[in-house]
């Protein structure tokens, strides 16, 4: 049992500040004030008030051993073999506290111990408080001690406050001080880090608990978390926000007079740079033959060229074959189809010679405007007014269609009209071209003109219908555009898509009533040139009149190629037209099976045509020459003079005047350039009358 004079020091006097933070910043004196005390304790503080002072005069008389036996009765210790050499405990009377042995010392013998390899033993038990701390560290078995009896359950008291240093944190600062010992002391048992300090208040008998368990680690500053000071974001109010929204002020050198001139003089640059861009780079592409050419044909159409077109000359031969190929759109694979269907309604007699053809049409068309490719071919060796004339006009064939567009509506359109588009083109083309020459270069042209059937053996055409389409169309309606002015070109060929039978028929062009034809429809101009083949020319052009649309279907079986055709009629002329298809069937060889029915209609009558291909061997017309463009010529003609003569009549009036009784002959022929004393032709025929009956309005 304890002495008496140990009763009055408790444990919270030998944790005396021991709560210091372990690893202090700065351990001085001051900071290791408490831990000082602690070494500094004397025997004299621990020994039994009743029992004598020991007294010695070395160090090794006195042991931990002396100073745990004042803490726990000796006869429940057992002995120690770490201090077996120490004499037994004797009483002695109390030596002078200077002369008395510190721990310090003791824990110095200890540094200076030799170790020893701990035996093997079992885990100590784990134990609680200071005493039995030591008494583990010291002793490797604990024998058994009575304890007393616990005392009861610590009574939660939430109005008192826990000490601000917790027990564990405490525990752990003790621990670093204490040294290291020579024996290993064994296993250190230290208790839970997430536990709170438990201070008691002796509040009567029973200890209360002032606070309840509180997870914390240790409370000093060094151990608080550093957080980074949050980001300033400075806060804007609306005034500042629309403040960055509004426009910049303008500036005082911005004035708006200033900025008038600066566009101008922004759209001046812009039109010169277009304008050189011009000159230097697209006439730049213009060949130096060309050039003047295009200029002239411009300023007399009133038009410019959006690009430059290529001029490529080709040897008559070359260029023949790709006349008929580029207007007539016959490729090498479609010959023997063509060829057939051609024999079969006595267009074509024998074999079909494509370069032979185009031969025939170099007089009236040595140079022509191919839009696919968009280049001008030029046959090779031509004197130089009549290539300068060709040129100019394929020219003007190329700047209408850089205006109006005329090609790439014709792509997919019907033969028909294919052929009435651009036969509307090619009449304003040779207009300009023909108001270009003066009277000598007219009187050259001609010369030339002629000239060239020797030159280049030109045959009399196999295919009449072929050679005309290729280069004489265009005559068809020239007249109309002679001296007409540019309102009225423009009016006219604006978005045109006409069918030939407007090109042959100026009453139907100026009706301003749209016609429609089927997709395989051959035209007007193909009907005039079948029927002319085998009846006489006025014959063939009065029956073409007629014409108001048809549907070829063209058939290859084991016998050869067959055509079948459906021909509709104007019902006023259909009787006079039946019976020329009659004898025009009649006129057929026998090998051909031609054959016509008719079948009249109140609204429209209907030809239904049937021929076969009876061969190359076979005649299949009788070789007479035709009138390649029938009566069209005259009647455009008299219908310009009746526009001179009559600019006071609506043009419905004055085409239905041309259209009289008189015949058309072979003499009505009429060619490119009329010679300088003008067209003769239109004197050998009866005036045309404008109030002549069924013309004038009602």
């Amino acid at each position: 049992m304890a002495s008496p004079e140990i009763d009055h020091f408790t444990l919270d006097d030998f944790r005396l500040r021991l709560d210091s933070p372990l690893f202090h910043r700065d351990p001085s004196d001051a900071a290791v004030e408490s831990v000082s005390q602690l070494r500094g304790l004397a025997w004299e503080d621990v020994a039994d008030e009743a029992g004598p002072a020991m007294t010695t005069e070395s160090d090794e008389s006195h042991s931990v051993d002396d100073f745990r036996a004042q803490l726990i009765p000796a006869a429940a210790l057992p002995p120690n073999p770490l201090f077996r050499d120490l004499p037994p405990e004797t009483p002695s009377v109390e030596a002078p506290a200077a002369e008395l042995p510190q721990i310090d010392d003791v824990e110095l013998r200890l540094m200076r111990a030799t170790p020893e390899v701990p035996p093997q033993r079992e885990p100590d038990p784990v134990l609680t408080g200071l005493a039995e701390l030591i008494l583990k560290g010291i002793s490797g078995e604990v024998p058994a001690v009575a304890q007393a009896p616990l005392p009861p359950p610590p009574v939660y008291n939430p109005s008192l406050t826990p000490p601000s240093t917790p027990a564990v944190e405490a525990e752990l600062n003790r621990l670093a001080f204490v040294p290291e010992m020579e024996e290993p002391l064994g296993p250190v048992e230290l208790p839970a880090i997430l536990t709170g300090d438990l201070p008691r208040v002796i509040t009567g008998e029973h200890p209360v608990i002032a606070a309840p368990f509180v997870p914390s680690l240790s409370q000093h500053e060094m151990y608080s978390v550093r957080q980074a000071a949050p980001p300033a974001v400075p806060r804007r109010n609306y005034a500042e926000l629309a403040a960055t929204l509004s426009p910049p002020k303008r500036r005082n050198g911005h004035h708006p007079v200033r900025r008038f001139f600066g566009i101008v003089v922004l759209l001046g640059l812009l039109g010169g740079g277009l304008f050189a861009a011009k000159y230097y780079f697209l006439d730049a592409r213009w060949s130096g033959e060309v050039k003047p050419l295009a200029a002239e044909v411009e300023t007399a159409r009133g038009l410019s060229f959006a690009t430059a077109v290529e001029v490529t000359t080709l040897p008559a031969p070359e260029y023949s074959t790709k006349l008929i190929n580029v207007t007539l759109g016959i490729d090498s694979s479609q010959v023997d189809a063509v060829a057939g269907e051609w024999r079969a309604l006595g267009l074509l007699s024998g074999a079909l010679d494509v370069a032979q053809v185009g031969l025939a049409g170099i007089a009236d068309a040595p140079a022509f405007y191919d839009a696919g490719a968009e280049t001008i071919y030029v046959v090779e060796g031509l004197p130089t007014d009549l290539r300068r004339f060709a040129i100019q006009r394929s020219l003007a064939l190329a700047l209408l269609d850089q205006e109006y567009g005329w090609s790439t509506r014709v792509a997919h359109a019907s033969p028909s009209v294919v052929r009435g588009t651009r036969a509307l083109y090619e009449a304003d083309a040779l207009a300009i071209a023909t108001s270009l020459l003066d009277d000598s270069e007219r009187v050259n042209v001609l010369t030339q003109q002629q000239a060239l059937y020797s030159a280049y053996q030109i045959p009399v055409s196999t295919v009449p219908f072929a050679t005309t389409a290729s280069n004489r169309m265009g005559l068809a309606l020239r007249p109309y555009f002679d001296g007409a002015p540019t309102a009225t070109r423009d009016g006219v060929e604006r978005d045109a898509l006409i069918n030939d039978g407007q090109v042959l028929d100026v009453r139907r062009l100026v009706s301003g009533v749209a016609e429609t034809v089927d997709e395989q429809s051959q035209g007007m101009f193909f009907w005039y040139h079948v029927l002319a083949s085998r009846v006489d020319a006025d014959s063939a052009w009065r029956a073409a009149l007629a014409w108001r649309g048809d549907a070829v279907s063209v058939v290859r079986g084991t016998s050869g190629v067959c055509v079948t055709a459906l021909v509709q009629i104007d019902p006023a002329s259909f009787d006079g037209a039946a019976g020329v298809f009659q004898a025009w069937a009649a006129g057929a060889p026998a090998e051909s099976n031609t054959s016509v029915t008719a079948v009249p209609g109140a609204a429209i009558g209907q030809l239904t045509v049937t021929a076969c291909d009876p061969g190359e061997a076979v005649a299949t017309n009788d070789g007479r020459v035709r009138l390649s463009l029938g009566g069209a010529p005259l009647r455009a003609e008299q219908y310009r003079q009746l526009q001179l003569a009559y600019p006071q009549l609506s043009p419905q009036q004055l085409a239905c005047a041309v259209y009289g009784a008189d015949a058309v002959t072979t003499a009505d022929e009429r060619s490119l350039i009329d010679p300088l004393g003008g067209w003769a032709a239109v004197a050998a025929h009866p005036a045309a009358d404008p109030n002549a009956a069924g013309c004038t309005p009602a």
